[in-house]
């Protein structure tokens, strides 16, 4: 009953006592009671959730994704995050106050950056493996990736947009308006290009987009959490991989595994992005410490 109900639910299921779960659970008594502990029992002695089995059907995976993305983009280009909230902030429903964007308005880098980062966790969150982790763990791997997903979706829309460098809308420069012209434009450039100019070297489609994107938090992701959590993204992990692995033997025939391995790369140009973006991040500091960046952004790098 308690993994139906957590399966079937959109919350993940509650510890018994928030805060000392862990340790009360250690006795008997208390252990029985615990809806958190019960579940990762039931997945420890390999009961399926339920979303496995609808995820044998591969166009399903990629039309939810799609779907989700497309609600981001829309969120993206027609509202406006009007506070500077750091992470747990933006978590809160009553903290972020969600404008209407109107036509007149014409954004900062920071104000794209506050909504690419808003709609970022948006879509994470609506993730079937992120509903099915305690508050905790899902709060942790949404903390450790939201930023360098959010410099993913930068690109892959600048890539979609037909750019060569990553920009967002209106010809708006990712990096601040108040940065000096003392920074090594090679580094700045790097961090403009590498991910784009890969995408457009692939042709990358939407749909292996998506797919690289997902495959990459939960790899990341797996990697933050207990066991019990670890083997429910890992399951996820090797779905959405097959998943992407079909999609490329479908487009490419003989040719589908070096496309597979192709995508499956990008994840390495990622993180030489977000080593490059902590090295300019680092120069912002040394050279201009004032700099008026996000909160969410100062707490990232």
């Amino acid at each position: 009953m308690v993994f139906r109900r957590a399966v079937n639910s959109k919350k993940p299921p509650k510890s018994c006592n928030p805060g000392e779960c862990p340790q009360r659970c250690l006795i008997a008594e208390f252990k029985q009671k615990c809806p958190r502990r019960k579940f990762y029992e039931c997945i420890n002695a390999n009961m399926r959730i339920a979303s496995f089995d609808i995820y044998s059907n591969k166009f399903k995976l990629i039309q939810d994704l799609m779907s989700s993305d497309a609600e981001r983009q829309k969120i993206f280009y027609t509202c406006h995050v009007t506070a500077d909230l750091n992470f747990e902030e933006m978590l809160d429903p009553k903290l972020v106050k969600l404008c209407k964007k109107e036509m007149d308005v014409v954004f900062t880098s920071h104000d794209w950056v506050a909504i690419e980062a808003f709609t970022t966790l948006e879509f994470m969150k609506r993730i079937h493996f992120v509903k099915m982790l305690n508050a905790d763990e899902a709060n942790l791997i949404l903390k450790h990736s939201f930023f360098t997903l959010s410099i993913v979706f930068m690109a892959g829309r600048s890539y979609f947009d037909k750019k060569e460098f990553m920009v967002f809308p209106g010809k708006v420069d990712v990096f601040p308006e108040e940065i000096s012209d003392q920074y090594p434009l090679d580094l700045l450039n790097r961090i403009r290009c590498r991910l784009i100019s890969k995408f457009i070297e692939l042709r990358i489609t939407t749909e292996e987009f998506l797919l690289m994107v997902i495959t990459y938090f939960c790899q990341i992701s797996s990697m933050l959490v207990g066991s019990s959590a670890k083997r429910i993204i890992e399951e996820y992990l090797s779905i959405y991989l097959s998943t992407l692995g079909i999609n490329c033997n479908f487009r490419f025939q003989k040719h589908g595994r070096i496309r597979y391995l192709n995508i499956i790369f990008l994840s390495q140009l990622i993180e030489k992005t977000i080593e490059d973006l902590a090295q300019l991040f680092t120069l912002f500091q040394l050279n201009q410490p004032t700099l008026p960046l996000r909160k969410l952004v100062k707490e990232s790098l």
